[in-house]
């Protein structure tokens, strides 16, 4: 089973590559659905898979009071 974008099941269907797949639109979510108004009052970073940070974040991206920031 192929999971596509809403709108791209016909062009995947029609490619050879992809015709022997049972192929399902399907709009992609992540795990992150909001981010609490604690957090942002609170200062509390977290990295872009959501997960909390503790401490200075490292080289990367991260988010803080519901910004994006890069370090």
């Amino acid at each position: 089973m192929l999971h596509v974008l809403p709108g791209c099941k016909n062009a995947y269907e029609n490619a050879k590559e992809w015709m022997k797949f049972t192929i399902v639109e399907d709009a992609i979510t992540t795990d992150i659905t909001q981010i609490k108004n604690e957090s942002v009052k609170n200062n509390i970073i977290y990295d872009i898979q959501g997960h909390q940070l503790y401490g200075k974040p490292s080289h990367g991206f991260y988010i803080k009071n519901g910004k994006k920031y890069t370090r």
